[in-house]
Parts: C-alpha cells; sequence; structure tokens
C-alpha cells in the first residue's frame, strides 16, 4: 500500500480522489474504478492512464468465455441496484452490450 496526499484539485470523493492522484503520479496502464456516476469527471482527471470500469471487464469476461453474457447481466444488476447505477446511461449501454453478446453467441 502507498498512502497518496489528495488533489484538492479534483473534485472527487477522497477514495476516487486518492486513487486518480496515485494513477498520476505512478502512471500504470490501467485504473479499475466504480464510479460510475461521474465517470467522465475520473477520466478527465487521469492524466496517461486508461480508465478501466467494473461493467468493461465484465463484457471482457464474456468476451473471453470465461462467464457468460447471463451471468455477466445478473452481476451488473446486482451490483447496479447496490450502487445506485439503475438509471445509468454507461450501465444501459453495456447491458446492451451484454445482451447482443448473448444474441451473437
Amino acid at each position: 500500500m502507498q498512502s497518496v496526499e489528495l488533489d484538492e484539485t479534483v473534485p472527487l470523493d477522497d477514495g476516487e480522489n486518492a486513487a486518480v492522484t496515485l494513477a498520476n503520479e505512478v502512471e500504470p496502464v490501467q485504473l479499475l474504478c466504480d464510479e460510475l456516476n461521474r465517470l467522465a469527471l475520473v477520466r478527465a482527471s487521469l492524466a496517461e492512464t486508461r480508465l478501466v470500469t467494473a461493467p468493461i471487464v465484465l463484457t471482457a469476461l464474456v468476451r473471453d468465455d470465461a462467464t457468460s453474457p447471463d451471468a455477466a447481466e445478473a452481476s451488473l444488476t446486482e451490483t447496479s441496484d447496490a450502487r445506485s447505477w439503475s438509471s445509468n446511461s454507461y450501465v444501459k449501454r453495456v447491458k446492451y452490450t451484454l445482451r447482443q453478446q448473448r444474441d451473437d453467441g
């Protein structure tokens, strides 16, 4: 674990602020983030690091046959309910993609 001084110019909660600040300091290839309600702000706050979200990981798992589209969609729905993502347009697009993966499979 590494401690980081929060960037006061990043208007995110302390957890996302710390993740973005640390990513900008150490420049990892990717940052896995679950803050979907402020996704554009997280993405804009990252200097070089690629933002990866839990829903995108689910679509990749389906693409690589590690899980089924139905299981991935069920997981996303459960997480969406717990995280208040139900009306999030990004989540709706990912669910659409998962349905397409199911229909194309």
